[in-house]
């Protein structure tokens, strides 16, 4: 996280430098539901399991 708000502020301040605006929005995906689902809507669990990360 620190690399990135680094690299942000860096961006903020070209940015402002220019007259420009800076819009930030995050898309954090599935990042509350990590899990998989069973048909009937229990969680996987053990080897049946995967998890999925989405950026």
């Amino acid at each position: 996280m620190e690399g990135m708000d680094l690299q942000l502020g860096r961006l903020k301040a070209a940015i402002e430098k220019a007259g420009g605006i800076l819009c930030l929005t995050a898309d954090h995906g599935n990042s509350d539901d990590m899990y998989e689902h069973k048909k009937d809507g229990s969680v996987a669990m053990g080897q049946t399991a995967s998890v999925f990360f989405t950026l």
